[in-house]
């Protein structure tokens, strides 16, 4: 019998550990969007639900080489955003005011951090880069 012991990994909440964050979380989020992603109501792009309703969406309607990313959490009666990234494969190409982390590839519009983190990172779906995503077409049927 085997036995899977996943690592709860707390991400730090410091704007110093904004970098090494973004690593762990958005190749993670792109790895479950592209294996367990569909069309979910009211979302755009590639879509998929979690455990408590954390919703991860992807959308490639930003151009080639970029990405638009959507974490959403439920907060009693509503939905709230709780992450909203650009990102590009392609960083040469990007306004380096704009995509500000992880070597000029990320941009952050906003991001509440909490536990829905966790939830992310603790979900046994594979990583995936950004060029992985857009290579597989599946942004691309929008």
């Amino acid at each position: 019998m085997t036995t899977i012991v996943r690592e709860s990994v707390a991400l730090g909440k410091g704007s110093a550990n904004r970098d090494e964050a973004l690593q762990r979380l958005v190749p993670k989020i792109l790895g479950i969007i592209l294996v367990e992603g569909g069309k979910l109501s009211g979302l755009g792009g590639r879509s998929v639900r979690l455990n408590g309703g954390l919703e991860l969406s992807a959308s490639g309607r930003l151009g080639p080489h970029r990405i638009m990313l959507s974490a959403y959490r439920p907060s009693g009666e509503t939905t709230v955003k709780v992450l909203s990234l650009h990102i590009t494969d392609e960083p040469r190409f990007a306004d380096p005011a704009f995509y500000r982390y992880v070597d000029k590839s990320i941009a952050v519009l906003s991001w509440r951090r909490g536990d829905w983190e966790e939830i992310v990172l603790n979900h046994p779906g594979q990583e995936q880069s950004t060029a992985e995503l857009l290579a597989s077409g599946v942004l691309a049927a929008e």
